[in-house]
């Protein structure tokens, strides 16, 4: 079944588009851009159907010529954001066969350059990929902006750029499809906008949940939509700059060094609070002592050394505090083999 697709573009500098490159490559042609002595050769993609020009009768013969008109064109054009010629490209019906679709496309040409208008027209057929959809039959127009004279080109058409005009253009386009449909009793394409389409009757026609939806309700979820995505998008870059402070700082990058960092320094943190848990027991139990044993009376001999009176208990702490002592020395070697270890650079 045939649908109706025409899109309209503007082949302009400010883009960096170059209306000889576009032309080239619509008809699978080779040109020469005599701005830079640059070939635009495309002849490689032999997908083409058929192409040619279509201008109007009083227009000059050297606008039959591809490569000299789109030359002329960016001749003609002095600006740097100059819009060069404007580009259609519309769905042909895949009912039809390559003549019958020539006719239509000729048709289309034609009718556009009644308005004054040289147009260069190409039919593309479906790509031969597996994926590609095999009914996309196509035509591709390039047409110029400028009004037409015996001598060439006159001022530009600004009535070409309202949309009204636009409108109207591809209503006729539709009805030159419809009357070959007709022709072979096929369903019609419907050209207006899905505005005039729908006109007396409701424009509620998404379902979600059971529900209808209007226009103005599809929008706004649309705008919310597109502002949660654009919120998500600012977290990683800002995830992103965090990563990469942090792999500055000394902590690990994207390889996930920092939270390894993190986890040693952890562990050395939680044993230096082992060491200091082990200093203070060993504090209490020294002061301990010193109370048990203070009533212990220590005999001094003529030489400065203990002549007696040492209790047992005292003997017994003080070898738990030479075990405690070196525990904590023990344990600060290892904070420092770990340490780096860990931090190394």
């Amino acid at each position: 079944m045939a649908i109706f697709f025409c899109m309209a573009k503007i082949v302009t500098r400010s883009k960096g588009q170059n209306v000889i490159a576009h032309a080239a490559y619509n008809a699978r042609d080779k040109l020469r851009d005599q701005n830079d002595n640059s070939i635009k050769d495309y002849r490689r993609q032999s997908d083409i159907i058929d192409s040619g020009i279509i201008a109007p009768q009083y227009a000059p013969d050297w606008m039959q010529n591809r490569e000299t008109l789109w030359n002329e064109v960016e001749k003609r054009e002095n600006r740097r954001d100059a819009q060069l010629a404007r580009s259609y490209v519309i769905a042909l019906p895949n009912e039809f066969s390559n003549d019958e679709n020539k006719g239509i496309v000729k048709s289309i040409g034609s009718m556009l350059s009644s308005q004054g208008i040289v147009v260069d027209y190409a039919i593309h057929p479906p790509k031969s990929d597996e994926e590609a959809d095999q009914r996309n039959v196509h035509a591709h127009f390039c047409t110029t902006l400028r009004e037409i004279k015996p001598d060439g080109f006159g001022n530009k058409v600004r009535a070409w750029n309202d949309r009204e005009w636009l409108y109207q253009i591809k209503l006729n386009i539709g009805n030159i499809i419809n009357e070959k449909l007709r022709e072979k009793n096929l369903p019609e394409i419907d050209a207006r906008s899905f505005e005039e389409q729908n006109k007396g009757k409701e424009l509620d026609k998404i379902k979600q949940g059971g529900k209808h939806l209007g226009a103005e309700k599809v929008n706004n979820d649309r705008d919310k939509r597109r502002k949660i995505k654009k919120m998500i998008n600012l977290i990683d870059k800002e995830n992103q700059r965090n990563e990469k402070y942090m792999e500055v700082m000394g902590y690990g990058g994207y390889d996930g060094n920092a939270g390894e960092h993190r986890k040693q320094d952890g562990v050395n943190r939680d044993k230096n609070g082992r060491n200091d848990d082990a200093d203070q027991n060993i504090s209490g139990r020294n002061q301990g002592n010193e109370k048990t044993d203070s009533g212990t009376k220590l005999k001094i001999d003529g030489n400065g050394k203990v002549a007696g009176g040492i209790s047992q208990n005292s003997k017994q702490q003080d070898s738990r505090n030479s075990q405690n002592i070196n525990t904590v020395k023990r344990n600060n070697g290892e904070n420092d083999r770990d340490s780096s270890k860990g931090f190394s650079r």
